[in-house]
């Protein structure tokens, strides 16, 4: 890659970038059609329908060759992601030995566990419109207020993989845009020309960051300023794995380590417990083998903007809210095809043979918090009836008007780790559960307990400074 070549593909990209933000804002007033399928008032510009239209002839001409080539490449990978759960246990062993396990996404940051750390994960901040997920499930403003809490009170903040969303295209001119410098600059690395790509990224990088300005702003200011800031890679936001990606996003939030896998440990060096983003073990979506994950993303992204289809995007259904406050949400492990590493649900991930792994090589008294799937879970419940005492999952930042989250605190005599739930409050919450940020917004903050098989909304004791 020479200066001459990346400074020919920054201008390719910022003069793209430039006419298809400009085209964007010059129609905010056109609306989608009625049977569109999405909220109302979404705009979805001609462009991206058009795009989306020839994506999707072309795809329908080909599919007698991909898809068997699909199904016998999701045979393979799934067959290779349960050797990968089966190792599971060995790298964690590595990690204990403080080690690094083996490539890809190999890399360790060693923190002291005696700290109070919030973890999220699955954030999936984008560009204006379709995409905005977290604006469009009201969880944007929301995720400000609680970085205000916890910022004010001192805690570390990780941010668990799939942060910032490079998978999802379309939605607006912009997104059909990116959509095809992505795939010209991925065709282009496949020969060792990656300068394409990387601009790509960086620039599609600065538009999110731009989308999301108070939640950056906050990052920089009340955790990386003060060293209280860590980062896991995941799948979607894989190209922060590039120096030259991770660079840029340190030129707009300073310095802070950037990893596969956050190993917390005691004084004495032991390891008390393992942050990562949950995508290692994953048939469809693993480091370096997840073509699958990445199709089945943008083949979903170009039939929502297809006219007339109604087609899921993947977003927690709407269900999800209630089933999490009412107390029915399962609190169970994921299950997935033994053949094909899916299920009904597109989950891609089986937390239950990762358990088994796990259980199996005596490693339950080591803490598991993970992202990745979408699925809150507390200590969940497997098929045996067993629970998984000491694995959480941080669950999402995109179910509608509430955000999931793991809190750390290893200040006491003994550690404390607890499944959380932030939203808005309003008449319903309990007066204990209520949290006011210092400029003045009150949240309602719920942890969500195990109860035989169900996560259970509760109210308790907050962790604060003194």
């Amino acid at each position: 890659m020479t200066a001459r070549s990346r400074y020919r593909a920054r201008r390719l990209v910022a003069a793209t970038s430039r006419w298809a933000h400009a085209h964007d804002n010059a129609r905010r007033t056109i609306g989608v059609t009625a049977n569109s399928g999405l909220p109302h008032g979404l705009r979805i510009s001609w462009i991206a329908r058009c795009w989306a239209t020839l994506k999707l002839g072309v795809v329908g001409l080909l599919s007698p060759v991909w898809a068997p080539m699909l199904m016998v490449r999701a045979a393979a990978n799934n067959r290779r992601a349960r050797e990968l759960t089966a190792l599971f246990p060995a790298r964690v062993r590595t990690i204990a030995k403080d080690g690094n396990p083996p490539p890809p996404a190999n890399q360790v940051v060693d923190v002291a566990s005696n700290i109070r750390l919030a973890i999220f994960s699955d954030l999936h901040r984008c560009v204006p419109g379709r995409l905005d997920w977290p604006k469009r499930q009201g969880t944007k403003d929301l995720y400000a207020a609680v970085l205000d809490v916890y910022g004010s009170d001192e805690w570390y903040l990780c941010e668990n993989g799939d942060i910032e969303d490079f998978w999802m295209v379309g939605g607006s001119t912009y997104g059909s845009a990116y959509d095809a410098l992505r795939m010209t600059g991925a065709a282009l690395a496949r020969f060792d020309r990656s300068e394409l790509l990387v601009e790509t990224y960086r620039a599609h990088l600065d538009a999110i960051i731009a989308n999301n300005e108070e939640i950056y702003r906050r990052l920089r200011e009340q955790f990386v300023i003060t060293g209280r800031y860590l980062r896991t890679v995941g799948n979607h936001d894989n190209p922060i794995a590039r120096p030259m990606v991770a660079d840029h996003l340190r030129q707009q939030l300073g310095t802070f380590p950037v990893s596969d896998y956050i190993a917390l440990r005691t004084a004495d060096g032991s390891l008390s417990a393992i942050i990562t983003h949950g995508h290692h073990t994953d048939g469809w979506n693993a480091p370096e083998r997840d073509n699958l994950g990445k199709l089945s993303s943008w083949i979903s992204n170009t039939l929502v903007d297809v006219p007339r289809l109604r087609t899921p995007e993947g977003l927690p259904p709407v269900e999800a809210s209630r089933l999490l406050m009412s107390g029915e949400m399962p609190d169970r492990l994921i299950r997935v095809s033994p053949t094909f590493g899916a299920n009904s649900s597109y989950d891609s991930l089986d937390e239950e043979l990762l358990f088994d792994a796990v259980h199996r090589e005596g490693l339950d008294d080591i803490w598991m918090l993970l992202g990745h799937t979408h699925s809150p879970v507390s200590s969940p419940r497997s098929r045996s009836g067993d629970d998984w005492t000491r694995y959480l999952n941080s669950g999402s930042g995109v179910t509608e008007g509430i955000i999931t989250a793991i809190e750390w605190d290893g200040t006491g005599a003994e550690v404390t780790a607890v499944l959380v739930a932030w939203s808005i409050a309003d008449e319903s919450t309990p007066l204990e559960a209520l949290v006011r940020t210092p400029s003045g917004v009150t949240l309602s903050r719920m942890v969500l307990e195990p109860n035989e098989g169900r996560l259970r909304p509760v109210v308790a004791p907050r962790s604060v400074s003194h």
